[in-house]
């Protein structure tokens, strides 16, 4: 079979890659499929090597499957022969896998996989530059600023790129519809990357901006070792969203912040163990930062200097200004860079402030640097103290919180630096249990220096509208669901309303076209409409398993059995309610050609068919309805206030989206 008549895909594919531990058996495969379009089986860290265990693997993805080998010298696991390895893909082939991976080694090999796609893969700089026909991946490493530059001019160039290493989590902005065709590569989970640095396939979708940003005007990123996988990137892209900017931001592999400087960022977020060094590499240094002796956050200037300022001092100090406790006495426990950053800020303010770790030499050591009294490693109250702040992650994993000793905490003003999700940390819920004056918690102390870290960045936006649009990524609100006739407004609204709150937005006729290659118009003259009701069902699933984003459903997604049950049982739809004629009229407007809906006589009118036939069921699943008359911007007002409602109300009873 020549390269001319192969089957192939279509546009952008989403794939999540099949790795440990995530999954280590095929009844693991249900449980990641999640958002993805396509399933990868790396056989190779499976552990899979005969070829009479494959199908079982192919035939338990939900999803259809990319069968893949790397061998040990292309970075994978597998140490057979290449023939080895083309027998596990030819059986995968043979149970059904969509599309199987060549290595270089077996690019040369008579291999025939009769309905599957192949793929030529490269792992190396010269591979990757070689012509080659037909389908071709081009993974490279990209841990210098030359090879993020050959890496995307690879892509500019020659198409389908995959980057990993130092500057994997960039991926997502080699993904460009503007391409024929591609493949969007994401782990299962954080813990289950198949290659150096591969971010979680809904993180690369909703975090990351995958495919909203191509040629970047700006980049910023996270240096440090951050927690298993940061909500800084959520909070910053909200931002650059709603503010419509060409930026992005994205964690940053094991990478000091002199190493990354390199590559051409706008900025800087800087997490332990690297605040001193932020501090030594700046070339100048805000106030706080000069107080401090450390920076957690550049700012690269016009004149290619770099600024270093202390944002966590400054939220330190906005939230000690919000909470007003006595400024008496505060104890401090901690031994790195946040705790100097609080104790800091609190001497400065006129608390007296005492040193606690649970490292008793490195407590002594930061005491003494900084000039504050060390007072051991278990906390022992003061009559004067109006403030205890926790700058340590002590109590958020696990339940001890024994450095508190027998010491209650009524009527002081509380920080607890770390946060979990599920339930409030071990420290906040004893401060709770203590009636403490306040509760300052992890999350509150994160949103606040990162609205700080977002003028830094230059952000225009108001400090209210930050702490909002910020706030939604750090803890993404339920999905907003928007129903309605064809003719509503809900892409044009979802659109709006994603942008001016700064969320991810997806049109399910949009979805289609990516993973078809068809308008939903030509698919249903090439296909039927019954099957292109199941398609439809199969990418609302789909987009179901992605968190904080606004959808526009298609009008007649409701007529689909599965999906009208699981719209009565999401916590945010909304009915934009038009009248049948202005849903016409509307459609006529627009010009969009689609074949007449099925069982309409001709002489009928379609738009009020389709009205009494579906307003029963827009009106059972949603959670409120707008009417859809009025001028577009009324409707994105009322919509964005009826789903910034709905979150409310779930935050004030303790339900997570």
């Amino acid at each position: 079979m020549s390269d001319a008549h192969r089957p192939t895909l279509p546009l952008w594919l989403n794939v999540v890659t099949a790795a440990p531990p995530a999954v280590t058996k095929p009844e693991d495969l249900a449980a990641i499929a999640g958002c993805a379009d396509l399933i990868e089986l790396r056989f190779d860290l499976l552990g899979v090597t005969d070829p009479a265990d494959v199908a079982a693997w192919v035939t338990a993805s939900p999803r259809s499957v990319i069968a893949t080998v790397r061998s040990e010298a292309e970075g994978g696991r597998f140490a057979g022969t290449s023939d080895e390895a083309l027998a596990l893909l030819r059986a995968a082939a043979q149970a059904g896998a969509r599309a199987i991976d060549l290595e270089p080694s077996m690019h040369g090999a008579a291999y025939r996989a009769s309905g599957a796609v192949v793929i030529r893969s490269s792992h190396t700089w010269e591979d990757a530059d070689r012509a080659g026909g037909g389908f071709r991946k081009r993974a490279v490493p990209v841990d210098t600023p030359d090879q993020l530059e050959r890496a995307q001019h690879l892509s500019r160039h020659r198409g389908f790129v995959v980057p990993y290493g130092a500057m994997s989590c960039l991926r997502g902005t080699f993904a460009t519809p503007s391409h024929a065709q591609g493949l969007l590569f994401g782990a299962a989970a954080v813990d289950s990357p198949a290659a150096e640095g591969q971010p979680p396939l809904c993180a690369l979708l909703d975090e990351l901006r995958a495919g909203e940003v191509h040629g970047l005007e700006q980049h910023y990123g996270l240096v440090g070792t951050p927690p298993a996988w940061s909500p800084s990137p959520a909070m910053h892209n909200s931002v650059f969203r709603r503010e419509n900017r060409g930026a992005l931001y994205v964690p940053i592999g094991r990478l000091s912040p002199r190493d990354a400087m390199g590559f051409g960022f706008n900025g800087f977020s800087v997490t332990t163990p690297f605040k001193g060094e932020a501090f030594d590499v700046a070339t100048e240094h805000d106030a706080s930062a000069k107080r401090t002796g450390i920076v957690n956050t550049l700012v690269r200037r016009d004149d290619h200097t770099w600024l270093g300022l202390d944002t966590d001092s400054r939220a330190i100090g906005s939230l000690i200004g919000r909470a007003r406790p006595p400024e008496t006495g505060a104890f401090v426990y901690g031994a790195g860079g946040y705790a100097r950053a609080a104790a800091a800020t609190l001497s400065a303010r006129g608390y007296d402030v005492r040193l606690g770790a649970r490292n008793a030499e490195r407590g002594k050591a930061l005491a003494d640097d900084i000039g504050l009294p060390f007072a051991g490693t278990v906390y022992i109250r003061d009559d004067a103290d109006s403030v205890f702040f926790n700058a340590t992650p002590a109590g958020a994993v696990d339940d001890d919180v024994s450095f508190l000793g027998d010491a209650l905490l009524h009527d002081l003003v509380v920080f607890d630096a770390p946060y979990r999700d599920g339930g409030p940390t071990a420290l906040v819920a004893r401060a709770e249990e203590n009636d403490a004056r306040a509760i300052v918690e992890g999350r509150t102390l994160l949103l606040e220096q990162a609205v700080h870290q977002a003028r830094a960045f230059g952000s225009r936006l108001d400090e209210d509208e930050l702490r909002l649009v910020m706030g939604l990524g750090l803890r993404p609100p339920p999905n907003l669901w928007l129903v309605g006739l064809r003719g509503s407004g809900k892409s044009s609204v979802g659109a709006l309303v994603a942008r001016r709150l700064g969320r991810p937005f997806v049109d399910l006729d949009q979805e289609l076209t990516r993973v078809t290659g068809h308008t939903p118009a030509s698919f249903i003259a090439a296909e039927g409409w019954d099957a292109f009701r199941a398609k439809e069902a199969a990418l609302f699933e789909r987009v179901r398993h992605r968190r904080g984003i606004v959808v526009a459903t298609g009008g007649g997604l409701i007529e689909t059995g599965a999906a009208y049950e699981q719209l009565r049982a999401l916590p945010c739809v909304a009915y934009l309610h038009v009248a049948p004629a202005t849903a016409a009229a509307r459609v006529a407007e627009a010009e969009t050609e689609r074949p007449r809906l099925p069982g309409v006589p001709p002489d009928a009118d379609e738009s009020m068919v389709a009205y009494e036939r579906r307003d029963p069921r827009y009106r059972a699943v949603a959670t409120f309805r707008i009417e859809a008359e009025g001028a577009r911007e009324d409707v994105v007002r009322a919509t964005t206030r009826g789903w910034l409602a709905v979150i409310s109300d779930l935050l004030a009873n303790n339900v997570e989206a």
